[in-house]
């Protein structure tokens, strides 16, 4: 029978036992670490999906052909972009940055309206500028985008010019510009927005902050339009360019626009050429910038303003301080018009550059042009068109009136010389009565020729 283990045999026994099992845990932890570390690079290494229906199921032939920017790209050439969207894999890395960029709410959007991505928008959507005109993305494609625009931020220019994204896009895009606090540079430009979409529009500048260079034009925006525009203008504190023309805008609108410019100290440059301002409208703008000191361009080309309107604006750039470039082209301005503007060019000394093209001018009127030119260091450019040859015309006009100044001295002069020649001539003859005593006439004063001798 084995004797009974002794106090210190028992305290030996334990330690030995301890020490393993501390030897065990440090090499379980050990264990557990190099298994978190795999998982940590199995994680790094595994690839994402974005869990979407298989496109090939709504569109039969986005498997086929892959429209890129150059060229159809094949199914046997395709690459990853080119796979059904369920079936594209991606890195945790590509995953998150196409989740920050907003590229995965566009994916989702696009497959909820059986629209096929673009491929330019999927690559423009990371950098800081998309310049997506002319592209034809649609009503379609312009909401898929608001959705990425809603959470995208890294795009500062979002050009979307002649894509027809029409009142819905529109509206769409706007609602996204409400979350968005990065882009700067907008330009719908030619998209038929409509009333609905001018509205949204006008929405944008109630609440955007960071919209500097808005771009409207051709989008047959009306007084209606024109005038929530402007109110929403009136208290804007960040768009600095706005671009309107080729619209709709007529006296009533431009009214609305010269309440804005009165009220407004961000705006610096707004074009509103090619509208139908006529002479109520620009008058009222003109009147307007006498309290407006932040305006430098304008473009009021192609408005018919007329002779009132452009007297008006005459008037008001005697005094003027503010604006650099102003552009009348265009405008049917002719007559008194052009006496006051002469005035502005010789007082005004802020003025750099002046457009008067395409209006009524006459050869005079082109000479006090250029001497009020002359006399203004600071005007750079006063474009007129057929300038120099309204000069040429009136230096001719000046060259003929002079000689024929001349001519008629010169007729006077003679005619002079003649009366004087006959009155000493009969002075001459009463003369010779007194002397002769009733003799007959001289020969010179009868006429007759005096007889040859033999």
């Amino acid at each position: 029978m084995a004797e009974p283990e002794t106090a210190a045999e028992t305290e030996t026994g334990t330690t030995s036992l301890t020490n393993v099992q501390a030897a065990f845990v440090d090499q379980l932890s050990e264990n557990e670490d190099d298994e978190d570390q795999d998982e940590d690079e199995a994680d790094t290494e595994k690839k994402y999906s974005l869990e979407m229906h298989d496109r090939s199921k709504a569109n039969a032939n986005f498997n086929d052909l892959i429209v890129t920017d150059d060229q159809p790209v094949l199914a046997d050439e395709r690459t990853n972009f080119c796979k059904p969207l369920g079936e594209r894999l991606y890195s945790k890395e590509e995953f998150l940055s196409m989740q920050n960029s907003g590229l995965i709410d566009y994916y989702r959007t696009c497959a909820a309206l059986n629209f096929i991505p673009c491929s330019k928008v999927i690559r423009q959507l990371e950098s800081t500028g998309m310049h997506l005109a002319h592209y034809g993305i649609g009503t379609d494609g312009a909401l898929a985008l608001a959705k990425a625009l809603k959470i995208n931020q890294t795009v500062v220019q979002l050009d979307l010019e002649d894509n027809w994204i029409g009142e819905d896009g529109m509206r769409a895009v706007a609602e996204a510009l409400k979350f968005n606090h990065r882009i700067a540079l907008l330009d719908v430009s030619r998209n038929h927005i409509g009333i609905k979409g001018g509205e949204a529009m006008a929405s944008i500048f109630q609440s955007n902050s960071t919209l500097t260079d808005v771009r409207l034009c051709e989008n047959e925006i009306n007084d209606a339009v024109a005038t929530v525009l402007a109110s929403a203008l009136s208290d804007n504190k960040s768009v600095k360019r706005l671009d309107l023309s080729s619209n709709c805008i007529s006296v009533k609108g431009g009214c609305a626009f010269a309440n804005m410019i009165a009220n407004n100290t961000t705006l610096t440059e707004l074009n509103l050429g090619w509208n139908s301002l006529r002479e109520k409208g620009s008058e009222a703008l003109a009147s307007a910038m006498q309290d407006n000191i932040s305006l430098r361009i304008l473009n009021i080309s192609w408005n018919g303003i007329g002779v009132v309107g452009g007297s008006a604006w005459g008037r008001t750039m005697t005094n003027n301080t503010s604006i650099k470039v102003l552009d009348m082209s265009n405008n049917r301005i002719e007559g008194q018009a052009w006496e006051c503007i002469v005035d502005a060019i010789r007082t005004n000394d802020t003025l750099e550059s002046l457009i008067l093209s395409g209006n009524y001018l006459n050869p005079e009127e082109a000479v006090l042009l250029c001497a009020a030119r002359e006399s203004n260091k600071q005007l750079k450019n006063l474009v007129l068109d057929g300038l120099e040859h309204l000069l040429r015309l009136a230096a001719t006009k000046a060259h003929e009136q002079e000689m024929e100044q001349l001519r008629t001295e010169e007729v006077m002069r003679r005619m002079k010389e003649r009366k004087l020649a006959a009155e000493q001539l009969a002075a001459a003859d009463e003369a010779a009565k007194a002397a002769g005593g009733g003799s007959k006439p001289t020969s010179a004063k009868s006429g007759k020729k005096p007889k040859k001798g033999k």
